[in-house]
């Protein structure tokens, strides 16, 4: 048996759903805080002993807001609300192990059960890294025709599967990306919509960055929708 990559073919809304203040204070009031009422300009105002108050509006702008807030809060993760909840993509795969040449082979399966790329190696560990490297270059590239390939994995990795598992930091890029692209925006273009250069923006386009919260809206403001569509 030998390993080769299949001949994948990569085929041919904005979600900023509002949160509400009264959630966050819901949050923060079972975490220590105290609802104080309505200040000069907003209709909460959350405190706590040692703490300095914090102000929440009726109406947050987008979920960046929300999780900014709820970090200075200091709410845990594990309490934060599902829809501000970043989750992980998952690719499924099948094992073989090839004892003519001591090499597992790793074939993704996608949710349509079409096959996903594959990769070997002498362990199972470096072949699943091969395939999710794999993976990444077969979805940015998606990205690049304007082609949405994240919604073929899964958002949960299936029963008694092994699956590659891709995070936050390796689909804010390839999200961005792709929304780039079908907004007929160059990278130049983007980089001049933030004010930085190009070649800062195109990092912004790379699994693995780590953007800040102001990036982030920046980002979703200059195109117009939603960088987070798989945030839960």
């Amino acid at each position: 048996m030998r390993c080769h990559n299949p001949k994948v073919v990569i085929g041919s809304r904005s979600v900023g759903s509002f949160i509400r203040g009264r959630e966050i204070v819901a949050i923060a009031v079972r975490h220590g805080w105290r609802d104080a009422g309505p200040g000069a300009n907003h209709p909460h105002i959350l405190k706590r002993q040692g703490d300095r108050p914090v102000p929440v509006r009726h109406r947050l702008e987008n979920k960046y807001e929300a999780q900014g807030l709820l970090k200075q809060l200091g709410i845990p993760r594990s309490d934060w609300p599902e829809k501000l909840k970043m989750r992980n993509l998952y690719l499924p795969y099948a094992k073989v192990f090839d004892k003519e040449t001591s090499t597992w082979c790793l074939t993704g399966r996608d949710s349509r059960h079409r096959d996903f790329g594959v990769a070997a190696a002498d362990s199972i560990e470096k072949a699943e890294e091969r395939l999710r490297n794999w993976v990444l270059d077969s979805l940015l590239s998606a990205a690049d025709d304007g082609e949405d390939r994240l919604r073929d994995l899964y958002v949960r990795c299936p029963a008694e599967a092994r699956c590659v598992v891709l995070g936050p930091r390796d689909l804010l890029p390839i999200r961005i990306r792709l929304l780039r692209v079908r907004h007929g925006l160059s990278q130049a273009a983007m980089a001049e919509r933030l004010g930085i250069t190009q070649q800062a923006y195109a990092k912004l386009e790379r699994p693995g960055s780590n953007p800040g919260l102001d990036t982030l809206v920046r980002v979703e403001r200059a195109l117009d929708d939603s960088v987070l569509e798989y945030a839960g």
